[in-house]
């Protein structure tokens, strides 16, 4: 069990923090904040942004663990993940270097609210957190990854949200140097985090 809790944790690192690696609303926010406030604040916004991260995770494998008592659907998750999959894979690929990339607006953030506040909201405005590890999760049970053990589903949701949190600490380090960059960073992750999405959809046609 203990090697299970690890690599269950494992799984969900490295998941979660490739599919954090694009700029997105909580990755956006928390740089926006480490430019404005510096880097106690960025790292308070990130450690709000995590808690909806555990929660909405744990939500979608208890929510994929009914699911799947009916056959029918689980088949359909899994299908629907290599649609998913190859989908992202072509989109990365294909997208377009940003001509003019903006940070968020302050709206998009917690006005009145502390740092934390600000993290937590952000993140739990992302509910589409909850859709993907149920694709994710159906995905991995076509390789006998199941979600029936409370600690086990505990050890990924925690594993999930480290990871993410890995991806948010490297925005608030990076914050300045990826101001300056982030067009040409966006494109040459959109081709390596595309890739993967590739490499997975075409794992789920062998």
């Amino acid at each position: 069990m203990p090697m299970d809790i690890l690599i269950y944790f494992g799984l969900a690192f490295v998941i979660s923090a490739v599919g954090s690696i694009p700029p997105g609303l909580s990755t956006l926010s928390i740089l926006r904040r480490s430019v404005q406030a510096g880097h106690t604040a960025a790292l308070w916004v990130s450690v709000g942004a995590l808690l909806p991260e555990f929660i909405y995770t744990y939500v979608a494998l208890v929510g994929y663990r009914y699911l799947q008592q009916n056959a029918f659907v689980e088949q359909q998750i899994q299908q629907l993940a290599t649609v998913i999959f190859l989908l992202f894979g072509a989109y990365y690929l294909l997208k377009k270097r940003s001509a003019d990339f903006t940070l968020p607006s302050e709206e998009q953030g917690c006005e009145q609210a502390t740092n934390f506040g600000r993290g937590l909201g952000v993140g739990l405005l992302n509910k589409l957190i909850i859709p993907f590890w149920v694709v994710v999760a159906g995905w991995l049970g076509r390789y006998d990854i199941s979600f029936d053990n409370v600690l086990l589903v505990m050890s990924f949701s925690f594993g999930a949200a480290i990871g993410a949190g890995a991806i948010f600490w490297a925005y608030v380090e990076l914050g300045n140097w990826l101001v300056q960059r982030l067009g040409r960073i966006d494109y040459y992750t959109n081709k390596a985090v595309g890739s993967i999405f590739l490499v997975l959809g075409i794992l789920q046609l062998i």
